[in-house]
């Protein structure tokens, strides 16, 4: 019985630790995509200049839509 309480307690501590990793890799995904939409990553340059400017800031990616002039 010991035996078996002892497996037990270590499939568990195994799949902690699987979740803790998930848990890891996902924050840090986030974070990556986080900092891209921040930077305007994708967007074209006059789109990157408007979300800069704070009267557009709550424009987000729909700035990539207008046709600004250089």
């Amino acid at each position: 019985m010991r035996e078996s309480r002892s497996a037990l307690a270590d499939l568990e501590k195994n799949k902690l630790a699987a979740i803790d990793r998930t848990i890891a890799e996902n924050e840090s995904r986030h974070e990556v995509l986080r900092q891209l939409n921040e930077e305007g990553e994708g967007l074209t340059q006059g789109s990157q200049a408007l979300l800069k400017n704070k009267e557009f800031e709550f424009g987000g990616a729909l700035a990539a839509q207008l046709n600004v002039p250089a």
